[in-house]
């Protein structure tokens, strides 16, 4: 054919970074092609734009597809991916210092807190920045059991270049990562080490460039490092196999990240597809994080592909062993298995926990009693792919759980006889735990409902035809209430109540009952005789 009647072409596009979604655009603005990873299409000749996105950032690029021979390969531009990894920092002196040290650390003796599992935990201050970073950027973060007891203070840690860093023997099992990001109470996350692999942990550490917003708690502790802040949200994890100078490939950090900002994005879309998973399985996912990553984003899908999910949970399984968001994936499987899983630590991924919060009922919830996932549950901070949490207030005696203590609540707040009290207690808000504040803002809102609702049908009262409409009126509404005052009573009583809150918020059944208990003591609510005792102190 010659090149003056060739009016198609074959057009590749290949990034080479799993998680990557691809979009052709043509001049009117429609969508003519999509893959992942990678693309292969004839198309007519003509100008394109070639849209990449990664989870929620997008980069794009023209093309103009010319008449030619053979496939039209289109060289993607740098892909809009965040890693707080050495390896994927752009190269230059600085950042070969940093990779340098980093493996230096790697490499270097190690602190032992047990045996059997490694832990490495790097925090780089950004590099962007012409401001001079903090003595230690890892001032503010610590490595804790679920006990409470501290394993390690990166506060100690080595550091140079900005950087920081700790590499530590532990014994396999659940950790908490807990850094001090603002001045409010700590923020949590859980950390897994697996029996013969190394997890590693980068955590970025960037200027504040603005006023920090008002902390949700009580300000408990300074900024330990003034003028910059933990970004808890883009923490790349890695994992690697505990053997003498092992290294992730050169694409695992750009990889894993690219994974981890789709799953933050809810991209289910941009999963693995059945070639790319093969493929994955094939390398037996040296870097079991992007398994993990490639799992979940299988599971967000409406119909995922339940024998690739299969595999991937039993190739996962047969590397790491006992793994939070490795079982959570039986859940998305509907396996039988998920019936007897139970998480008394809450687990590392968002993705994972809804799946837990999903499969959770009042009858059984997967959150045991006074567990830490049930604690922690009242106290979710952030958003992304990492499940983090503001710690929680050490576990005090609690109150007898009592339905009825709930409904008296909110038939209290209903007839506006908590209005007064629960504005007293929002003024002491530091007294009450997240539990209890979710639960006193929603009886706010519900005596706010019925207020409203009152004061609509007192004003449609007074303009009644009926001339005695201002006394007779207001004397028949203390009997029976007007069609919008009943609507809205009948509407709090069918959303109001501990199954309906739980599912709302993620906080166990039991726990929302637990906190109508201890809110019901300190509005003044006895724990006999309820609504008696209650409406004498009113």
């Amino acid at each position: 054919m010659l090149p003056s009647e060739q009016v198609a072409r074959e057009l590749i596009v290949d990034t080479n970074t799993p998680g990557t979604e691809i979009f052709i655009i043509d001049a009117e603005g429609r969508v003519v092609e999509c893959g992942i990873r990678k693309l292969q299409a004839e198309l007519p000749l003509a100008m394109y734009k070639i849209r990449y996105r990664v989870g929620d950032r997008v980069t794009e690029s023209l093309i103009e597809l010319a008449p030619g021979e053979g496939p039209y390969y289109a060289e993607p531009p740098e892909l809009p991916i965040f890693s707080a990894a050495p390896s994927a920092f752009t190269t230059g002196t600085q950042s070969d210092q940093v990779t340098q040290f980093s493996h230096e650390l790697i490499d270097g003796p190690r602190v032992d807190r047990g045996t059997g599992a490694r832990l490495f935990v790097f925090v780089s201050a950004d590099r962007k920045s012409d401001s001079p970073p903090p003595a230690n950027p890892a001032a503010g973060v610590s490595i804790h059991k679920f006990s409470g007891e501290l394993v390690e203070d990166l506060a100690n840690s080595q550091t140079r270049f900005g950087c920081a860093g700790s590499n530590l023997n532990l014994d396999p099992g659940h950790y908490l990562l807990r850094a001090q990001v603002d001045a409010g109470d700590p923020i949590e996350q859980m950390i897994v080490v697996s029996p013969g692999w190394q997890t590693r942990v980068y955590i970025r550490l960037g200027e504040i460039k603005t006023l920090p917003p008002l902390p949700l708690s009580q300000p408990t502790a300074p900024n330990p490092t003034p003028g910059w802040q933990i970004d808890l949200p883009q923490m790349g994890v890695i994992m690697v196999r505990d053997l003498p100078h092992t290294a992730p490939g050169p694409d695992d950090a750009r990889w894993t990240a690219a994974a981890r900002q789709a799953l933050a994005a809810g991209r289910g879309d941009a999963a693995p597809n059945r070639e790319m998973m093969r493929a994955l399985l094939a390398g037996k996912f040296e870097n079991p994080m992007l398994g993990i990553y490639a799992g979940h984003l299988l599971a967000l899908q409406p119909e995922p592909d339940r024998e690739i999910l299969s595999e991937v949970y039993s190739n996962l399984s047969s590397l790491i062993g006992r793994h939070p968001d490795v079982d959570a994936l039986l859940i998305a499987l509907n396996d039988p298995r998920a019936a007897e899983l139970t998480y008394v630590e809450p687990p590392m991924l968002r993705a994972s926990w809804s799946l837990v919060v999903r499969a959770s009922s009042a009858q059984r919830d997967l959150r045991p009693k006074h567990s830490y996932a049930a604690r922690m549950s009242a106290s979710l901070w952030g958003s992304g792919a990492w499940l983090s949490w503001r710690m929680p207030p050490p576990e005090t005696d609690t109150a007898q759980p009592s339905p009825e203590v709930l409904q008296t609540l909110i038939s209290e707040a209903t007839a506006g006889r908590l209005a007064e009290r629960l504005m007293a207690l929002a003024d002491r808000k530091k007294e009450l735990t997240p539990a209890e504040r979710m639960l006193a803002a929603q009886l706010m809102a519900t005596t706010k409902s019925v207020q409203f609702a009152n004061e609509l049908t007192a004003e449609q009262d007074s303009s009644s035809f009926f001339g005695g409409g201002k006394y007779i009126l207001p004397a028949y509404r203390y009997f029976w209430d007007s069609d919008l005052q009943r609507q809205t009573k009948q509407k709090i009583a069918a959303q109001l109540n501990a199954e309906k809150l739980s599912d709302l918020t993620g906080i166990p059944y039991f726990t929302v009952l637990e906190a109508a208990s201890t809110l019901g003591q300190k509005l003044g609510l006895g724990q006999s005789a309820h609504m008696r005792s209650f409406r004498r102190n009113a």
